[in-house]
This record gives structure tokens, C-alpha cells and sequence, in this order.
């Protein structure tokens, strides 16, 4: 193969690439808009469904993983929250959703050295939401309230 050739193959590729992860892109948004509709009604079992195939189309979303560690927080299933925070903080070292997700996930799980921990961090990092972070970290789920 001579170089033009080779460097035109080269340019096919590239092209062929960008052109799948713009698909996969547009994939992932319309199954992360469906996931948010059905967050909103309430149907977080439908939510997670959608985040974990809009993850199969894209991997480097970090408000897809917060968004699937949030849907895990309302289904209770806190052990599958650490992961998605965890690689949220990998890919935006300045999530704020990913920090608190990961301290209501300690909360609920009763870690108390881990939740004081994670608490400590968001009011180092992120003062200005020292409000909305005791909100949400105090605030009881729906289900607990009924009780």
C-alpha cells in the first residue's frame, strides 16, 4: 500500500469513527431524556433501565453516572451508588452531585466515619451549597415519611 493510499484509509477511519460516536451520542441523549421522564414519574425502576443502556452507547458522561447514582439513592439499592459516584469523580473531579449522592449513600448504609467524611469534603469544597447540601442529606424519602 502506498502512502496516499494508506493515509486516505487513515482519513476513512476517522471519519468512521467520529461519525459512530456522534450516533452513540445522540442514542444516549434520547435514552437519558427518556430516563429523566421516567425519574419524574416516579419510575425509578424504568429510570435505571435507561441510564444503564444510554451507558452502553457513551462511557465518558459523567451526569449520566449521577444520574444512575441518584435513581439507585430512590431505589434504595445504596451499594450501586458508590461505583457511579466514584467514576463521576473520575471523569469531573468537580461533581458536586457525585460527592453528595456518595454521602447519602453513607448515610442511609449508617457509615457514619465515611458519611462525617463525605460531609466534611462537600463543606470544604463546596460552601456556597452548605444550605441545599443539609436539605438533601436530612431530607427523608417519601416512603420513610408514610411510615
Amino acid at each position: 500500500m502506498d502512502k496516499n493510499a494508506w493515509m486516505a484509509s487513515v482519513e476513512r477511519d476517522a471519519a468512521e469513527r467520529a461519525h459512530d460516536k456522534r450516533v452513540r451520542r445522540e442514542r444516549a441523549q434520547t435514552l437519558k431524556t427518556r430516563a429523566a421522564k421516567a425519574f419524574r414519574r416516579g419510575d425509578y425502576s424504568g429510570a435505571l433501565s435507561c441510564y444503564n443502556k444510554a451507558l452502553e452507547q457513551i462511557k465518558d458522561d459523567p451526569t449520566v453516572y449521577c444520574d444512575r447514582a441518584l435513581t439507585n439513592v430512590k431505589l434504595k439499592d445504596y451499594q450501586k451508588v458508590f461505583p457511579d459516584c466514584e467514576t463521576a469523580l473520575r471523569l469531573n473531579e468537580k461533581s458536586y452531585k457525585a460527592r453528595i449522592y456518595k454521602a447519602k449513600a453513607h448515610k442511609e448504609l449508617e457509615e457514619i466515619d465515611k458519611y462525617e467524611e463525605s460531609r466534611k469534603e462537600l463543606e470544604e469544597i463546596f460552601p456556597q451549597h452548605k444550605e441545599l447540601t443539609d436539605y438533601f442529606l436530612n431530607k427523608k424519602e417519601e416512603s420513610e415519611e408514610e411510615n
